[in-house]
């Protein structure tokens, strides 16, 4: 699979990086993490170009990470530092480093290009920084190509069949809006419920909810696959006013070409000191997206064996895909011409 290189994914939430020397494959690259003494994070290959041993296995001199396998020592940038086995260090002795932005909790990773990593460019989930909101977070391995997560997202209308929890009762009172927005290579979707009487989540988060209330719901999607949820439910009950938000993170980076890691986040505006309401909210996502929507997609991933495009094999396409169709063109697009770039550079 030809993956987007220069972009900024999610390489794992900050709290997970530490003086440990972390393992994860993205893009299907073996990389090893860690945090140097100032608390910077670094990222590099994770296999060393000696003997191809597991660099996360290591153990750290400061910011010096020394291989397992014959204590070949390498800095944060990569190079190799020490050389037990001689004075003399090969050239090739070292290791790929990748530029790291830590920001908004999230570990960011630039796997292209490291002159084109602009910061300013990572997208904003600043919910998570929100001294107003209070968040739990997590993440999911899935057995599936990661545009089949994206596909699943920017389709909420799957939550009517998929997911219980979120199912709303037919009722010839609610009604239904679907629409997509596309600024640029930034794709919105809205599916809203006018009307609707509180469903199973709704009495969770909001046990003495209104008899009525709107539902506002939307997915804003950029390449390559990171995703912010809004779900906002407003009372109707003119005579008590009310509403509850959450923002979530949706971040999906490819693992494998048939595999994936599903970063999630909920950042809630209500009842943000209690941490048990937090940790329960918290195991309902993870399960939900974990037994439901991770199933599904590995059953859609079993079906299609080996294959990662969905469109190659010409699925029936409903008015419902529009905004998956359009995210899986814009990708296509921008790829195709980072690799024109690429070829159209001297050698």
């Amino acid at each position: 699979m030809s993956f987007l290189k220069n972009a900024w994914y999610c390489a794992a939430w900050g709290s997970e990086i530490s003086r440990e020397p972390l393992s994860r494959t993205l893009l299907n690259q073996k990389l090893v993490f860690f945090r140097k003494e100032d608390g910077g994070i670094v990222a590099l290959s994770g296999v060393c170009p000696h003997r191809f041993a597991p660099m996360h296995q290591g153990t750290l001199h400061g910011d010096v990470l020394a291989c397992p396998y014959h204590g070949l020592q390498f800095g944060p940038e990569g190079s190799c530092v020490h050389n037990p086995h001689g004075e003399v260090i090969p050239p090739a002795l070292k290791l790929s480093s990748f530029p790291v932005v830590e920001r908004h909790a999230i570990a960011w990773i630039w796997m292209g290009d490291p002159a084109q990593a602009d910061p300013a460019k990572i997208p904003d989930f600043s919910a998570h920084d929100d001294p107003d909101y209070a968040m739990v977070g997590g993440r999911i391995p899935i057995r599936g190509a990661y545009q089949l997560v994206s596909d699943n997202l920017l389709d909420l209308s799957h939550t009517q069949y998929l997911h219980p929890v979120l199912t709303v009762p037919d009722d010839p009172d609610t009604s239904y809006e679907y629409d997509i927005l596309q600024d640029g290579d930034t794709i919105t979707t809205v599916f809203n419920t006018r009307n609707l009487k509180p469903i199973s989540f709704v009495t969770f988060i909001w046990p003495d909810a209104p008899q009525r209330l709107d539902s506002f719901s939307g997915v804003r999607w950029q390449a390559p696959a990171n995703m912010l949820l809004k779900i906002h439910f407003v009372s109707l009950d003119p005579t008590a006013p009310a509403e509850r938000r959450i923002w979530g993170a949706e971040l999906i980076t490819p693992e494998t070409d048939t595999s994936c890691h599903y970063f999630w986040a909920t950042a809630r505006d209500f009842r943000q000191n209690d941490e048990a309401f937090g940790k329960m909210l918290g195991e309902i996502t993870e399960k939900v997206f974990t037994d439901e929507d991770g199933a599904m997609i590995a059953e859609v991933q079993d079906n299609m064996g080996d294959a990662y495009d969905l469109i190659a094999l010409h699925p029936v396409v409903l008015p419902t895909d529009q905004a998956a169709i359009r995210a899986r063109m814009i990708l296509k697009k921008l790829i195709k011409q980072e690799e024109r770039d690429a070829s159209a550079e001297p050698a």
